[in-house]
């Protein structure tokens, strides 16, 4: 951490940055105050060596340089916060800078919610203590040790001396100035939309399906007509192209939008009832057929324990990017030296970026700025959204029934999400359940346990070719990025000029496996 700290500092001094009289990080509606500032200099945060990069609108992400009544004073226009996404490390990052550049105080200012019901909105308070009810705080760990000891004395978190100043300018500005503890809070908001950054790839043959026999859900989809594949080994250049003459390849939808469509049409239907089992087995034995897809209920810990797992020991970073507008068709994968990064456009003013990295470049999460740049120049980005991640791994079940209860979705098969097919594994079981279910009853029979059998016999095959296919794929790459060779990726370009095999994979991307 040390190290980057200076790297920041030096490549700001070099700038003409120099030593304040305080440091001051401009929340929540303050930015106003840059403009009292006489400006020396100012920089974008993704200009910065190792600068984390505000994602939360208003915040600007500028550093400035200047002097303020006098005073010299460096300010952040725009700050970072925990939820977004950092660690406590990054998120404190800018203050180590400014304490290496020489600043006497720091101030710092946030809109915030108050518990004190006798205080109105827009009223100011000032912090005299605080209490940290976060899950971690910047001082914890050897990395902590090097900017000073980790047990800082709390007696005095907040200066006397300027608290007693401020009193002193609120009452003679005739300005109403509460005083408080400030209480730094993590919670899980109930209606919070979880993932909201997610997506889905569905191929053309599963979106046909998915409207005729579940709900039409074109009014969510972006049609997709054009798949590149790049690889950095070889200096960024293609070495795969899917397209169908220009039509539709595959769409994207948003997790939380599909899912809140299906959900509100399932709660209108009459032939569904929802019942909550909380921390009870039901006797399974009183139904024809369940359907299990949660991974974590009693049904699966009793009768599902028994799984192939890979961890890839990687972590997925997501986030959506607004852009100006452009036509947004063509999906871009790119396998970088640190892992698969993907560009998923959702809209002509929007795209999903996937980014895998292995965890031994964690520490070496870049900018997100910078990397959208490195990797893609088409987009001119207006705002970065929160990032959100989730650890990588691939997960088969090794008996898809027991009894009448049959595992189901991503219950049954999780794979990694390179190629985007885990929704699609599971509409293709969806279609092979119909049809075993139909033909059961075309011919008069009751629908029972005898489904599962007759589910697994036509699907774990195909299921377990197909979801080491992608594990295959991943593993192919992933031996490029370890060895650093361009012999993989040209053997892929080399493939891909073949009109039989590009044709055959997209077949396999839109259909499945065939066997």
């Amino acid at each position: 951490m040390k190290e980057k700290v200076n790297k920041a500092v030096d490549h700001l001094i070099s700038l003409g940055f120099g030593p304040a009289d305080c440091g001051i990080i401009l929340g929540t509606g303050l930015n106003g105050l840059v403009d009292s500032i006489d400006i020396i200099q100012s920089i974008s945060y993704e200009d910065i060596p190792h600068f984390p990069v505000s994602t939360v609108e208003f915040h600007s992400g500028k550093f400035i340089y200047g002097t303020l009544k006098g005073k010299k004073v460096i300010a952040m226009q725009g700050r970072f916060h925990y939820y977004e996404g950092y660690s406590m490390g990054e998120v404190v990052f800018p203050v180590r800078v400014m304490h290496q550049l020489g600043i006497g105080y720091l101030f710092i200012s946030n809109a915030g919610g108050s518990m004190n019901l006798n205080w109105n909105k827009g009223e100011l308070m000032l912090i005299t203590d605080h209490i940290n009810l976060q899950p971690d705080n910047p001082l914890r760990g050897k990395e902590a040790a090097e900017f000073g000891s980790i047990f800082t004395d709390m007696s005095e978190p907040y200066d006397l001396h300027l608290n007693d100043k401020f009193r002193k300018a609120a009452k003679d500005e005739n300005i109403k100035l509460n005083e408080g503890i400030y209480v730094d809070i993590f919670f899980n908001q109930k209606n919070k939309i979880q993932n909201k950054n997610r997506t889905i790839g569905i191929s053309k043959t599963n979106i046909l399906f998915f409207n005729k026999n579940i709900l039409d859900i074109d009014k969510l989809l972006w049609k997709i007509n054009k798949i590149e594949v790049y690889s950095e080994n070889l200096k960024n250049e293609k070495i795969l192209n899917f397209e169908n003459n220009n039509n539709q390849l595959f769409s994207i939808v948003k997790n939380f939008k599909l899912y809140e469509i299906l959900n509100k049409s399932l709660s209108n239907s009459k032939f569904y009832k929802k019942t909550k089992y909380k921390n009870k087995l039901i006797n399974f034995k009183n139904y024809s057929l369940i359907i299990n897809t949660d991974y974590s209920n009693l049904f699966t810990k009793k009768f599902f324990n028994k799984k192939i797992i890979k961890t890839y020991n990687s972590l997925a970073y997501i986030t959506t990017i607004d852009h100006e507008k452009i036509s947004n068709d063509v999906a871009v994968q790119i396998f970088t030296k640190k892992g698969p990064l993907a560009f998923l456009p959702v809209s002509k003013t929007k795209t999903s970026i996937v980014y895998s990295i292995h965890n031994s470049n964690n520490n070496l999460k870049e900018n997100p700025y910078k990397l959208i740049r490195k990797y893609n120049l088409k987009y001119k980005i207006k705002k970065i959204d929160t990032i959100e991640t989730f650890d990588l791994k691939s997960c088969v079940l090794r008996n898809y029934y027991h009894e009448n209860i049959l595992a189901f979705g991503d219950l049954l098969h999780r794979i990694h999400p390179l190629a985007g097919q885990g929704f699609n594994m599971t509409i293709r079981d969806i279609n092979i359940l119909m049809d075993i279910i139909k033909h059961k009853n075309d011919l008069g029979l009751p629908v029972d346990s005898s489904v599962n059998s007759q589910f697994e016999n036509k699907l774990k095959h195909k299921n377990y070719i197909f979801s080491n296919g992608i594990d295959l794929i991943h593993e192919f790459f992933n031996l490029e990025r370890k060895f650093d060779n361009t012999f993989f990726s040209k053997s892929v370009k080399l493939l891909g000029k073949n009109s039989y095999i590009n044709k055959f994979f997209t077949q396999i991307a839109d259909k499945g496996i065939n066997i």
